[in-house]
C-alpha cells in the first residue's frame, strides 16, 4: 500500500533501523494501527520518545484525525503531553524547552494584542462614492491598533488623518456627515470591532474606509439617478428608451460644474465596476450601493461624454463580444447617436462603464472591422455586398464619436483616408499619397517600390514588380520614365478612388464636426500623438505612492523594462489592457501594489481609471515576463470580474 511506503520512507529518513522497519512490516503496524497504539506498546518498536511523536504527527496529517496517546493508565491528548513534557523541562526536570513546540505556534497574532489596518478615504460625488487619492489627502494609510477598537474609533482616527485641523482638500470637517465602510465599499456598524472584522472577512489585512458625504449638497437618490429600461424593439441592442431626470435646474448646474472623477474596483483581467445608487424615492439599503443591473446610471456625468460640455441624454446600449462589429453598427445607424451620451455595457460580461468598457467596445469594433480591411500597416476599407450606405455612414460615426467622447482613433486606417474623408480627395497630396501607400503594402512590395522611388530600377526583379502592377490592375509594366508617375496613379486607386463611394459615406458623418482636423498637418499630428511607443508608454507609468518598500520598487522596475521591451503588437496589447484602449486617451497609467501570490498572483487592470495593480511578490525578472506574458497572451481583455 502507497501508505506503508509513505511511513516507512518516513522512519527511515528518521534513521530508524532497517531492522526495525521490516518488523513493523512483518507485523502489519500500519497508519490505522498506529492510531491506537499506546506510546508504551509502540515504545517497544521505537526507543526514542521524539521519533514515536514524529511518527503520530505523520500519521495524523495523513489520516487527518485527532489523535491521542495513552500514557500511565490516563487517556490525554498528543497537545496535553506536549505541555507536560514542557513543564517538566521548565523545572529543571529535563533539557531546556524546544521553542518550536507548544500552543499557538504557527499563529503569530494569537497572543498579541494588536492588528495592523489600513484606513483609506471615500467622498460621496455625483451619485456615489470616490476613493481619494493621496495628492489630494486621502491615499491608504498603515497603522496598528489594538483588536479590540471599535470602527467608532477608527473613523475619529481616520477624521483626523483626512482633516487634519478640521480642514480638507474636500472641505471643512463641519459640512460632512460620516460613516465606515469595508473593502467591498458596503457600511460596517460603528460598534464592530477589528477584531469582529478580521474574524468575519477572513484578510489578512484589513482595509476600512473613513467615507464623508456632504450636508448641504445631497441629491435623494430619485434626483441623482435615471432609469434606462430595456427597448422593447426586435433588436435587444438598439439604445433604450430614456426618462429624463426631474431635477431642479439649480441643483443641476451645481453638480455638472464639479469635475467628473471615477473609481473603478475591479482585476487581472478585471475591469471596472462603479459605485451607483439604487434610483427609489426612499433611502437605499446598506447593501444596495453595488448594483449589477444596467437600468440605472447617474446622469451628473452627461457632460463628460462632451467636450463641449453640453447636456445630453442617457442612452444605455448593449453589445456581445462575438458579435461586435453589426451589433456597434446597429446602434450607430439612427444619426440621433451623436446627440446622446452612450452607457455601454458588454453582455455577461462583470462591469459597469466608467469610460473603461465603452473605450473596450471602441477597441475590440475596430480590430475586428480592420481585419475585414485591405492593407498591411495602414488598412483601407473595400466594398462588400452586406453594407449600404446607411452602414459605412454607421462606420464614420464610430469613427468620430469614438475621438469626440474617448479619444480613440483607429491608427492603423489610413491618414489620407482620413483626410479625404474629412476634406475631400483633392486635399490628399501625393507627398500623403505615398507615405500611406507605402505602409498599405507588404514589406517585400514596399521594398521594391522604395526602390523605384529612389531611381534604383535595375536593382529591383522585375517579377516581383510584375505581380504587385498585375494586383493593382495592370498586366505589364510601363516604362522606366513612366514607372514613378504609375505607382502614384496605382496609389490613388487604391487608397481613394475605389474606397471613394465609402469617403463620401464618411464625408457626411465627419464633415467639420472637429474643426481642427483640417490639414494634413493636423492630421498627422493626430496619429502621431496616438500612437503608442515604448518610451511614452513608460513615461506614462507612475506609482501611486512615492515612497515605495523595495520590493515595490523591484516589482515597478520589472514592470518598466517589460514595457521596454515589448515590440508594437505587444505593446498595443499591453495598453490597451490597461486604459481599454490600444492608442493613447489617457496621460498616464498609476500603478498600485498587492502581495498576491502563489496561483492567485496576476495583475489587475482597472481601465476606467487607467490603474494597474501589480503584485510586489515577483522573485526575478524572468518570473514577472512569463507571467505577464501569459496574461497578455491569453483571453485578457475579458472583463470577468466584479
Amino acid at each position: 500500500m502507497a501508505g506503508k511506503v509513505d511511513i516507512f520512507t518516513f522512519l527511515k529518513r528518521r534513521n530508524i533501523p532497517d531492522n526495525i522497519v521490516n518488523q513493523l512490516k512483518d507485523d502489519k503496524i500500519d497508519i490505522n494501527v498506529i492510531n491506537v497504539m499506546t506510546d508504551e506498546e509502540l515504545g517497544k518498536y521505537i526507543e526514542k520518545y521524539g521519533d514515536r511523536l514524529a511518527l503520530r504527527a505523520f500519521c495524523r496529517q495523513i489520516t487527518g484525525t485527532n489523535e491521542t496517546t495513552v500514557k500511565s493508565g490516563e487517556r490525554t491528548t498528543v497537545k496535553s503531553s506536549l505541555m507536560e513534557k514542557i513543564r517538566v523541562r521548565l523545572q529543571g526536570k529535563g533539557e531546556k524547552a524546544d521553542p518550536d513546540v507548544g500552543p499557538g505556534v504557527g499563529n503569530k497574532h494569537a497572543f498579541k494584542d494588536s492588528r495592523r489596518v489600513e484606513i483609506g478615504w471615500l467622498n460621496f460625488q455625483k451619485g456615489k462614492y470616490y476613493q481619494v487619492r493621496t495628492r489630494q489627502g486621502g491615499g491608504t494609510r498603515h497603522m496598528s491598533v489594538q483588536k479590540t477598537m471599535t470602527m467608532e474609533e477608527l473613523l475619529d482616527i481616520g477624521k483626523g488623518l483626512f482633516f487634519p485641523n478640521g480642514k480638507s482638500a474636500k472641505g471643512p470637517l463641519k459640512d460632512f456627515k460620516f460613516d465606515v465602510r469595508d473593502f467591498s465599499h458596503c457600511p460596517v456598524p460603528l460598534e464592530n470591532t477589528v477584531q469582529q472584522l478580521y474574524d468575519q472577512t477572513k484578510l489578512r489585512m484589513l482595509r476600512i474606509y473613513t467615507c464623508s458625504k456632504e450636508k448641504d449638497k445631497e441629491l435623494s437618490p430619485k434626483d441623482a439617478t435615471i432609469m434606462l429600461s430595456d427597448s422593447d424593439t426586435s433588436s435587444e441592442f438598439e439604445p433604450t428608451d430614456h426618462r429624463p431626470i426631474k431635477t431642479r435646474r439649480k441643483q443641476r448646474l451645481s453638480v455638472r460644474n464639479q469635475p467628473r472623477r471615477y473609481h473603478p474596483s475591479r482585476i487581472g483581467t478585471d475591469h471596472p465596476v462603479h459605485h451607483i445608487e439604487r434610483s427609489s424615492d426612499s433611502d437605499p439599503a446598506p447593501n444596495d450601493s453595488v448594483q449589477e443591473t444596467n437600468e440605472e446610471h447617474s446622469t451628473l456625468n452627461d457632460d463628460a461624454a462632451s467636450p463641449r460640455g453640453s447636456e445630453k441624454e442617457v442612452h444605455c446600449v448593449k453589445f456581445r463580444r462575438v458579435n461586435i462589429v453589426q451589433d456597434v453598427l446597429n446602434v450607430f445607424m439612427d444619426p440621433k447617436v451623436m446627440e446622446v451620451q452612450l452607457i455601454m455595457e458588454l453582455i455577461n460580461e462583470k462591469a459597469l462603464d466608467g469610460e473603461g468598457v465603452s473605450r473596450e467596445v471602441y477597441s475590440a469594433f475596430w480590430e475586428l472591422f480592420l481585419q475585414q480591411c485591405e492593407g498591411e500597416d495602414e488598412r483601407v476599407p473595400r466594398l462588400r455586398p452586406d453594407y449600404s450606405e446607411k452602414e459605412w455612414q454607421a462606420v464614420g460615426r464610430v469613427w468620430i464619436k469614438g475621438y469626440m467622447d474617448h479619444n480613440i482613433i483607429p491608427i492603423r486606417l489610413s491618414p489620407a483616408f482620413i483626410l479625404s474623408c474629412c476634406q475631400g480627395v483633392s486635399s490628399v497630396d501625393e507627398e500623403l499619397l505615398m507615405m500611406s501607400f507605402l505602409r498599405y503594402l507588404s514589406v517585400t512590395e514596399r521594398e521594391s517600390v522604395e526602390k523605384v522611388l529612389e531611381g534604383n530600377l535595375e536593382e529591383i526583379d522585375e517579377e516581383d514588380l510584375l505581380d504587385l502592377f498585375s494586383r493593382m490592375g495592370s498586366h505589364c509594366l510601363p516604362s522606366k520614365d513612366n514607372i514613378r508617375a504609375a505607382i502614384v496613379v496605382m496609389a490613388h486607386k487604391a487608397l481613394l478612388q475605389e474606397p471613394k463611394f465609402i469617403i463620401d459615406c464618411f464625408h457626411s458623418s465627419i464633415h467639420n464636426a472637429v474643426p481642427r482636423l483640417l490639414t494634413k498637418e493636423s492630421i498627422m499630428e493626430l496619429y502621431e500623438n496616438k500612437r503608442p511607443t515604448n518610451r511614452k508608454v513608460a513615461q506614462m507609468i507612475k506609482p501611486s505612492n512615492e515612497s515605495l518598500n523595495p520590493q515595490e520598487q523591484a516589482a515597478l522596475t520589472y514592470l518598466l523594462r517589460y514595457v521596454r521591451s515589448l515590440d508594437q503588437r505587444k505593446l498595443e496589447i499591453f495598453l490597451r489592457f490597461c486604459t481599454g484602449s490600444s492608442v493613447l486617451c489617457k496621460d498616464s497609467i498609476e500603478v498600485t501594489f498587492n502581495r498576491l501570490c502563489g496561483l492567485s498572483r496576476r495583475p489587475v487592470a482597472h481601465t476606467c481609471g487607467a490603474v494597474l495593480e501589480l503584485p510586489c511578490t515577483y522573485s526575478s525578472y524572468p518570473d514577472f515576463h512569463a507571467e505577464l506574458d501569459s496574461v497578455l497572451s491569453g483571453d485578457c481583455f475579458t472583463m470577468d470580474i466584479l
